[in-house]
């Protein structure tokens, strides 16, 4: 395992599209996102109905902790689990959060720039798991991140990827606006390969074979998001701080309408009518790393 890195240097400049925002604010959003993904998806990692073989887990770009310590407490079987991020803020309290909630024995956290070479020997883990990395991958830094999981995974363990965006259509005309503009960007600064979608769900699949995984699948989680729901109440937080967030990036890449005050109060307010709904899709997609060679 690596040395713990100095979690107070900052050197390497973050391709993250919040990097600019207030990191307090940002842990927050993150958390409660986390929160909303995981109950959406019924757990975190429901698909996978044979964990008996997954003793270390790796969870890449793991923010604030939520999905690596719900995975610590969901599956006692699993003996050690990693979780590296380049913000020393979200990996100190990840640890406390993995105090707190009694699993600190059993994982491990690390600063580390998910962009270079992992500080990993190969074939370390059983399944190396990251989620909502088009936050930070451009498009063309995919097929080589995938392939470093890939290097990292143990011949038979699984590499586990979950894209796709909480709100795909809704029936609130500001929030639609809103969330374009969040499209806008995230096309123009190359995260996304279209305009029309945020990130890159629908390559996944192609770029994981491509890789050298086998037996590659994919599950599509539906989001509904209706007035008076736990749902929504999600949404209307995680939309309140990504709308304040992502104003740098939105200014930077020239999405940030004159409007947007208006806008994104506006957004707010239609959430939370009586007739609001929303939809969105997260896609999970995973393979097998093939057995070494003779």
């Amino acid at each position: 395992m690596p040395q713990h890195v100095n979690p107070r240097r900052e050197d390497n400049p973050s391709t993250y599209v919040n990097a600019e925002a207030d990191g307090n604010a940002e842990m927050i959003r993150l958390m409660i996102q986390d929160q909303q993904v995981t109950r959406g998806m019924g757990g975190p990692l429901v698909e996978q109905t044979d964990l008996t073989a997954c003793k270390r887990l790796l969870d890449v770009a793991c923010g604030p902790g939520g999905w690596l310590i719900e995975t610590a407490v969901a599956h006692r079987q699993i003996q050690e689990l990693v979780g590296i991020d380049l913000s020393w803020r979200m990996i100190e309290y990840a640890q406390a959060q993995a105090k707190a909630q009694h699993v600190d024995q059993r994982t491990r956290w690390f600063v580390m720039d998910a962009l270079k070479p992992l500080s990993f020997p190969d074939a370390s883990f059983n399944l190396v798991n990251t989620r909502g990395s088009s936050s930070f991958l451009s498009v063309e830094a995919w097929p080589g991140f995938l392939r470093e999981l890939l290097r990292v995974t143990r011949p038979g363990g699984i590499v586990r990827v979950t894209e796709g965006e909480l709100v795909t259509w809704c029936n609130s005309p500001a929030l639609t606006n809103a969330w374009q503009m969040i499209r806008c960007a995230g096309y123009k600064g190359g995260y996304s390969l279209t305009d029309e979608r945020w990130g890159v769900s629908t390559k996944l699949e192609q770029w994981l074979t491509e890789c050298g995984c086998q037996q590659v699948q994919t599950r599509t989680y539906a989001f509904e998001h209706t007035a008076g729901t736990v749902e929504t109440q999600y949404l209307g937080q995680n939309m309140l701080y990504a709308f304040q967030n992502a104003r740098p990036f939105l200014r930077k890449w020239d999405c940030l309408r004159e409007d947007h005050e208006d806008l994104f109060e506006q957004a707010l307010i239609e959430i939370q009518q009586d007739d609001f709904h929303a939809q969105g899709e997260l896609m999970v997609v995973w393979g097998i790393k093939p057995p070494a060679e003779a």
